[in-house]
Formats: structure tokens, C-alpha cells, sequence
């Protein structure tokens, strides 16, 4: 059988986030004293968070009908919804089929067996 599971790769830099602006300013209330900061309980400061995640990678593919690297192809994934990613890797993890399927047909599968739709980082529409 076939199974296929992700790896996530990034994005890893806050610049990735904040190039397209998705990130913005939080306000948060210090909880106790900072052993690593001149912070006290009670203080209040603002850090940069990403607003919205985007998670990528690629997609490892193993056949355990072959042995060695002759089992194992990947497909590359795009960065899309973090919430997104963790919803189809979990649907994945149980995915086995008997014949090496394309990226296009799992994802088609993926959409008919859950009824999500994978929300893509598209750069032409967002970079405007």
C-alpha cells in the first residue's frame, strides 16, 4: 500500500508574515517577573504576531510494496491556512491507496471526502 503523510517546512521567518501583511500589534499584561527581561508582573507591552499562519512543505509519499528510495516520492505543498494544514494532514495520515495518486487527485479526494476546500497563499492576489 501507499501512504502519505506532510512535512511541515515553514514559513519560519516573521518576515514571510509580515512581507505580506500578516501580522500585526498585540498588547499583552506581563503575568509575573522576567528572568530574562527588566519585565515586571503587571507590566504592559505590545509584541508583532502573526495574525494569520500559513504553514508549507511537502507531501512524503511511501510504497511499502518497494524497498529503499525506489519507496518514496514527495509532492511539494504551497503554503495555505495553518488551520488548513493541520485538518489535511490529519485526513491524510489515513490515507493509503494501492497506486501512486497525483497531488490533483488527493486534493479531490481530500474536498469530497471532507467537504473543506484548501485556502492557498495566492502572492498575485495578496501582494496588491
Amino acid at each position: 500500500m501507499i501512504s502519505y503523510s506532510t512535512n511541515w517546512m515553514g514559513p519560519i521567518s516573521m518576515r514571510w508574515f509580515r512581507d505580506r501583511g500578516l501580522t500585526e500589534m498585540v498588547t499583552h499584561v506581563q503575568e509575573q517577573d522576567s528572568k530574562i527581561t527588566d519585565r515586571k508582573k503587571g507590566d504592559v507591552y505590545e509584541i508583532e504576531e502573526i495574525a494569520i499562519s500559513y504553514s508549507a512543505g511537502r507531501m512524503d509519499i511511501r510504497d511499502d510494496s518497494k524497498s529503499g528510495y525506489a519507496g518514496w516520492h514527495e509532492y511539494s505543498l504551497d503554503p495555505m491556512r495553518t488551520e488548513d494544514w493541520n485538518l489535511f494532514s490529519a485526513w491524510l495520515d489515513d490515507l493509503e491507496t494501492e497506486t501512486l495518486w497525483t497531488l490533483d487527485q488527493i486534493l479531490e479526494e481530500y474536498r469530497q471526502d471532507t467537504g473543506h476546500v484548501i485556502r492557498w497563499w495566492e502572492e498575485e492576489e495578496n501582494d496588491s
